[in-house]
C-alpha cells in the first residue's frame, strides 16, 4: 500500500477508537435522566439512545417479547426509509455508469488518440444520457401523482425504455408526421372530386 493509504488507515482507526468511547464511563450512564456531555454526545448519542428507548418501550406496552431486539430491527428499518432515497440515487447513478460503458469503450475504439475529439464526444453522450435519466424520473414523478405507476414502478412500455426503443418511437412518429403531410399536401393538390 501506498504511504498516503496508509495514513488515511491510521486516521480511520484512530477516529474509531475515539468515537467508539464516546466519552462514557464503562459503567454506562442513563441517558434518561443524566445531561449529555459535549457536542457529539448532545447531538448522537443521546438522541439515537433516546429513540431506541422509545421505540423499546413503545414495543414493551403492546406485550412484544425480547421487545429490546425488535426496538433495534425498527430503528434500522426507520434508518433504512430514511436513507432510501440516496441509496436509490446512487443505485441509478452505477447502473447509468454502467450503461455508458460500452458507448464510452467504442468511442475510444473510433478516436484512438485524438483526445479532443474523444472528450467531446465522450461529454455529448454523457450528457443524452443524463437528460434521458431526468426525463425518465419526471414520467415517473408524474405517473406517480396521477396514481397511475403500479406496485412495482413500472408503468407501460416507456419508462426504462432503451435508446433502441426510443429511436424506434422516434422513426415511428417521424415517418407518421410524413404521411400526414404528404396527404395533406396531395389532398391540398388536387381538387376535390365532384359531387363530394
Amino acid at each position: 500500500m501506498k504511504r498516503r493509504n496508509w495514513i488515511l488507515l491510521a486516521v480511520l482507526v484512530l477516529a474509531m477508537f475515539l468515537l467508539s468511547g464516546c466519552g462514557v464511563p464503562h459503567e454506562g450512564v442513563d441517558v434518561l435522566h443524566t445531561q449529555p456531555d459535549g457536542p457529539w454526545q448532545t447531538f448522537v448519542v443521546w438522541p439515537l439512545a433516546n429513540i431506541l428507548i422509545g421505540i423499546s418501550n413503545f414495543l414493551e406496552n403492546i406485550g412484544i417479547v425480547y421487545y429490546w431486539g425488535w426496538a433495534i430491527i425498527v430503528f434500522t428499518f426507520i434508518v433504512k426509509l430514511i436513507t432510501f432515497p440516496l441509496t436509490l440515487q446512487q443505485t441509478r447513478g452505477m447502473q447509468a455508469q454502467k450503461d455508458l460503458q460500452p458507448k464510452l469503450q467504442e468511442l475510444q475504439k473510433k478516436y484512438g488518440k485524438d483526445r479532443e475529439k474523444l472528450a467531446a464526444d465522450q461529454q455529448k453522450v454523457t450528457l443524452l444520457i443524463e437528460e434521458r435519466q431526468k426525463r425518465q424520473s419526471d414520467t415517473e414523478r408524474e405517473l406517480s401523482a396521477e396514481g397511475r405507476l403500479g406496485d412495482d414502478g413500472v408503468s407501460g412500455e416507456r419508462i426504462g425504455a432503451t435508446e433502441d426503443d426510443e429511436s424506434a418511437a422516434q422513426n415511428e412518429t417521424r415517418s407518421h408526421r410524413q404521411r400526414a403531410a404528404s396527404r395533406s399536401w396531395s389532398a391540398s393538390a388536387s381538387p376535390p372530386p365532384p359531387g363530394s
